[in-house]
């Protein structure tokens, strides 16, 4: 039951996570607006001023500056309007000024504690989820969002295409020339694929000199239109290290008939066909399909109705 309602909460989390920006900040802005309104509703004795943090802090961790801002002043004017409605008439000054500066430390503080708490999270965040030379996904973030983007695609049947790249002739490279030229030329075969390849494709580093890449919705003729187009700059980026480096490349398009896949079956195929062009003539790109397309246009023949 724990373990459920921890992923609920997940759920709730990755949901708000990936809504638009103005949905999210149009969100905030009215829970704080309603948590003013049941603040002025309610009687003197009962306080609400910690419930103003739950906006504050969702408009800090998901929220733009103009709406952090938005949020705590409204908190401020609402718990110092509510403070100068219960101080009686009279009061001293050092009163006033507890009254009146007692929400503005609180929600400041605390907005200022969450900033903070934000900005280390997400470092931590980055450096568990990004590999430190080439700055790509590390082969666990990749796997976790290779296997939601399949999740997705599969779900609305649309193909897509996994490629294994194997950098060749690497250790030659380290032993001859040195590791700060094997760990530069990784580095620049990186940024090679973040330029070249699309903004939805998800890319990462496997280990060592091979990389991992997830072509969204990308049939066998796409992915192989793409992947060429990755190796022939690719080569041209190698090629200004060492004159014998060049990359395999290994993929697999799999069509909705091919939906009962896992993830490590589909990398395993994959790598397969990479070692195929590994032991051939290398500097290649292979891209095989599941089902095999002679069965794919099969399936599709007989779904079409006879006139």
């Amino acid at each position: 039951m724990k373990q459920q309602q921890i992923a609920f909460l997940n759920q709730l989390r990755f949901a708000f996570e990936r809504a638009p920006a103005f949905l999210k900040e149009a969100f905030v802005v009215l829970l704080v607006v309603f948590t003013t309104w049941a603040d002025t509703a309610a009687p003197n004795y009962i306080s609400l001023s910690g419930f103003y943090l739950i906006p504050i802090f969702l408009a800090v961790w998901y929220c733009s500056r103009s709406t952090i801002a938005t949020v705590i002043t409204i908190s401020m004017a609402s718990c110092i309007y509510a403070a100068w409605q219960d101080i009686p008439a009279g009061a001293p000054l050092w009163q006033l000024v507890l009254a009146y500066s007692s929400p503005i430390i609180l929600f400041l503080g605390f907005s200022i504690l969450m900033f903070y708490l934000r900005m280390l999270v997400k470092r931590l965040e980055e450096e568990s989820q990004t590999d430190a030379l080439t700055g790509l996904r590390n082969r666990r973030n990749f796997l976790t969002m290779a296997q939601f983007e399949i999740t997705r695609v599969t779900r609305a049947s649309y193909p897509y295409t996994l490629a294994l790249i194997d950098l060749d002739n690497f250790k030659q490279i380290n032993d001859t020339q040195g590791h700060a030229v094997g760990d530069a030329l990784l580095s620049a075969a990186s940024q090679c694929m973040l330029s070249t390849l699309r903004e939805v494709d998800v890319i990462g580093r496997l280990g060592g000199d091979e990389f991992l890449i997830l072509l969204p919705e990308a049939n066998s003729t796409e992915a192989r239109a793409i992947l060429e187009r990755l190796h022939d700059r690719l080569k041209s980026v190698l090629q200004t290290y060492s004159p014998i480096s060049s990359a395999s490349k290994g993929a697999l398009t799999v069509c909705s008939g091919a939906s009962d896949l896992t993830l490590p079956e589909i990398i395993a195929k994959a790598d397969a066909i990479m070692y195929k062009v590994k032991h051939t003539s290398k500097d290649n790109v292979v891209v095989e399909q599941v089902p095999p397309i002679e069965q794919t246009q099969t399936e599709q023949t007989q779904a079409v109705p006879a006139p």
